[in-house]
């Protein structure tokens, strides 16, 4: 038997760890990270794959933070990574663990861009982590073509907490959504994950505890 939420059960959990049991977000996105790229290596053995060139496409909120704290992980194991900046491309507003993610990576040197690079077939993992459970609008024009494009590429398709574009309530695909072949979700699956169309979208579902 599983425990499932929905995207406001989850933000509140989240908010509960950090406002009454006083864990910095920042902490919680850590552990996040490492629970993300420890579940990825697991799964690496478990299906023989290999992969030397990674691209992460972030958004601007905190699932684009996730990604870049993953992008950093990566790198320090010897995984040449590059980050594709695509919601702060896209003029969308960042939050404060984003900026702060950003400025480690700059300071680590992991090169950034702010558009897909022009020949995507280098990449062998592309990890989606452009939109994450709190989506709540249908995704179009750029962010919608980006994900377009990604479903399009040969990598191996990898969600960080939920794939971009779905909801996590009833697994309605906003408009568009990026078609993960495996997720890795953090302290619950969400409902969206296991409802049709959102299932399709999603993939192998893992759960990643963080504490």
């Amino acid at each position: 038997m599983q425990y499932l939420v929905n995207g406001k059960e989850m933000k509140l959990l989240d908010q509960n760890t950090s406002n009454h049991f006083h864990v910095p977000e920042l902490v919680l996105m850590e552990q996040a990270a490492m629970a993300f790229v420890q579940r990825l290596f697991l799964l690496t053995e478990e299906r023989k794959k290999v992969f030397e060139h990674v691209l992460i496409v972030c958004g601007s909120g905190n699932n684009g933070a996730d990604g870049l704290a993953i992008a950093r992980l990566l790198t320090q194991r010897g995984v040449k990574v590059m980050i594709v900046t695509a919601g702060e491309a896209a003029g969308l507003k960042t939050s404060d663990s984003y900026n702060t993610q950003k400025d480690i990576c700059k300071a680590y040197g992991i090169p950034m861009t702010g558009g897909l690079p022009e020949r995507m077939q280098e990449y062998d993992l592309i990890i989606d982590a452009v939109f994450g459970t709190g989506l709540s609008r249908k995704v179009e024009g750029p962010l919608a073509h980006v994900l377009g494009q990604l479903n399009e590429s040969a990598g191996w398709k990898v969600a960080v907490d939920i794939a971009s574009g779905l909801s996590s309530d009833n697994g309605e695909c906003m408009g568009c959504a990026f078609c993960a072949e495996d997720t890795i979700t953090f302290s619950f699956g969400k409902l969206g994950q296991f409802l049709w169309p959102g299932n399709e979208y999603s993939g192998n579902v893992h759960v990643a505890p963080i504490g």
